[in-house]
């Protein structure tokens, strides 16, 4: 149990450096676009590859906080009709949700990393600044490693959570 505990705590610690790391990511994103922008209609000289830099940015920010807004409850729910079941209904529901949230995150992350290799082999890179495709893929398969890990330990909590209330019964 004390393991457990402990690598819990270690996982959190990582999957929210992963979500500051979105967000500062997000920052340079917008200064990027903003000094682009500015270049653009003062000088009329953009800065060269700025949109292959914003482009590659945004996937780096779209998916390093997505096990930070699982852990936090962040996500975008639609609950109309689960909000008006009792708890143990929606606990169950959560548990179906992460179940499959598990299975898709594991899928992504595994064929994200194979892809990787194979675009590392090929030598794929963009077109205007030849940035390497490559590490921006595992930064994906990163990212949905750390939801499903995540995902993993929300689903213990569900079920512990459960499993305490059947108890107290």
């Amino acid at each position: 149990m004390r393991l457990a505990h402990r690598a819990e705590k270690i996982v959190s610690r990582i999957v929210k450096v992963s979500g500051m790391a979105s967000i500062v990511l997000l920052i340079v994103m917008l200064l990027l676009t903003v000094a682009d922008v500015a270049l653009r209609y003062v000088f009329s000289r953009p800065i060269r590859g700025g949109m292959e830099l914003t482009e590659y940015l945004m996937v780096c920010v779209g998916t390093l906080g997505l096990a930070w807004c699982a852990l936090e409850g962040a996500h975008i729910k639609v609950d109309l009709i689960v909000s008006k079941l009792p708890q143990k209904a929606q606990n169950v529901i959560d548990s179906i949700n992460y179940i499959l949230v598990i299975g898709i995150a594991g899928l992504i992350a595994s064929q994200t990393f194979l892809r990787a290799g194979i675009v590392q082999q090929l030598g794929v890179a963009s077109a205007m600044l030849d940035v390497p495709q490559y590490p921006f893929l595992l930064v994906v398969s990163f990212s949905y490693l750390l939801l499903f890990v995540t995902a993993i330990m929300l689903i213990i909590h569900a079920i512990s959570s459960l499993i305490a209330k059947v108890e107290h019964k």
